[in-house]
């Protein structure tokens, strides 16, 4: 019988998590799944995941998009998810969103609200909205990283459809939402139901991760601006730089300095914005600021 959904989970050298990951994927209730893991390991993750009860695919040394591209490939569910093996879902993750893009025909693919957990202990919710989604153009959702990978339930006709960038690890999962949003809506369940559990030496954990990811995504840019639907270059990328702005600010608030440094200097580089460092700024002139670099970037290249 065919399942529900089938659940692509990429791995490299990941034997102390894959386990787990597999584990949450049979805890899925109120719907059928089979767990496809796409192997790029030297260490003993495919026997593990093995034992677990997964289908396991010899991946190719290609990296994460081709990996779950090869994964979607053999896959047999009505609908499709992906899982990183480090993340963790609820138990009624894939019933609610099933429920969701059931209801919907013009939704291709539906994510969830998620926390992230890091390596001390703490957590912290990422909050989503379904409308604010649902109004996003392709361009939008390029501009600005909203969901992970792990939050993603495809329908299995447009994942046939859309791939993951090939060679892309960086700004890959926004790519593939960006290319998803021109065949349908994207909608969210408004429930945290996915974990993501950042570790050291994990990528989304390393410096310049952010800068990485926004260079892929201007790349990406550069190359399909039409296929995403912009009218014209110049627009779309003032959209995805102005964005960029925004988000080193809130690295600089935050007190992650080393991201802010990298990501002003990929701003300056790429395009030409200046961020000044805010010597004696508070959070007084915080607003004045933004509106002045706001005005600067939209009104385009100097």
């Amino acid at each position: 019988m065919r399942p529900d959904v089938s659940v692509v989970i990429p791995t490299r050298n990941s034997q102390a998590t894959i386990e787990k990951a597999i584990a949450c994927v049979q805890a899925q209730s109120d719907c059928t799944v089979e767990c496809i893991v796409v192997d790029d390991s030297t260490d003993a993750t495919r026997s593990v995941a093995a034992d677990a009860g997964a289908r396991v695919i010899p991946g190719r040394g290609q990296g994460v998009s081709a990996a779950r591209n090869l994964g979607t490939a053999s896959a047999r569910g009505w609908y499709i998810a992906y899982l990183d093996a480090d993340d963790s879902w609820a138990p009624m993750k894939l019933a609610m969103q099933l429920r969701l893009i059931q209801a919907e025909r013009d939704l291709a693919m539906v994510g969830t609200q998620f926390e992230i957990a890091g390596d001390l202990g703490g957590t912290r919710q990422l909050q989503v909205e379904d409308a604010s989604l649902r109004g996003l153009s392709p361009v939008e959702f390029l501009a600005s990283p909203r969901l992970p990978a792990s939050v993603f339930l495809v329908r299995s006709d447009v994942a046939r459809v859309v791939r993951f960038p090939d060679g892309v690890s960086d700004g890959e999962d926004t790519i593939y939402a960006a290319e998803m949003r021109t065949h349908g809506l994207i909608g969210c369940v408004e429930q945290v139901l996915m974990t993501r559990h950042l570790r050291p030496g994990s990528l989304s954990h390393s410096p310049g991760h952010v800068s990485k990811n926004f260079l892929a995504r201007l790349a990406y840019l550069r190359h399909h601006w039409e296929g995403l639907g912009a009218t014209d270059y110049a627009s779309a990328e003032r959209v995805l730089v102005h964005t960029q702005v925004e988000d080193a600010w809130a690295y600089y608030w935050r007190g992650d300095f080393e991201n802010f440094r990298l990501q002003r200097r990929e701003l300056r580089e790429s395009w030409p914005v200046d961020i000044p460092v805010p010597t004696g700024l508070t959070k007084r002139t915080w607003p004045d600021l933004m509106v002045r670099l706001r005005r600067h970037v939209l009104q385009g290249r100097s």
